[in-house]
């Protein structure tokens, strides 16, 4: 029972973060998006982690890509690889090891050779 309630309220949020980022261009996405790694940096930071979470978790909402080459390598490296693999970091601390896994294989095929990526997925 608790695990539907929890799944349901993420899902609730997550529709909520696509709605407010529809309208949204690609700069302004990002922008969002990166404005809430660093506010989701900060809960981590604080051992919130919870919280980090969540907020990593929105942060994915904001990828858009559907850009040039150029564009999108821009929004894999100042976004997608540092939120799978900070996401990571809260899912060990959580015991979550197969989205462990699924996060750094994620931030790994942006950059093979990602240090954080290589350690946290083990």
């Amino acid at each position: 029972q608790h695990e539907l309630m929890t799944r349901a309220s993420a899902q609730k949020r997550l529709g909520a973060c696509a709605e407010h980022v529809k309208d949204m261009g690609r700069k302004d996405k990002l922008a969002w998006a990166l404005d809430l790694k660093d506010r989701a940096n900060e809960f981590y930071a604080a051992n919130s982690l919870e919280e980090a979470a969540k907020l990593y978790n929105d942060c994915l909402v904001g990828l858009d890509l559907d850009g040039t080459e150029e564009e999108n390598e821009e929004v894999k490296h100042k976004l997608q690889l540092p939120v799978c693999t900070n996401l990571a970091a809260c899912m060990i601390e959580s015991g979550q090891y197969d989205r462990t896994v699924e996060l750094c294989d994620i931030a790994l095929s942006v950059d093979p050779n990602h240090c954080r990526a290589l350690y946290r997925r083990g």
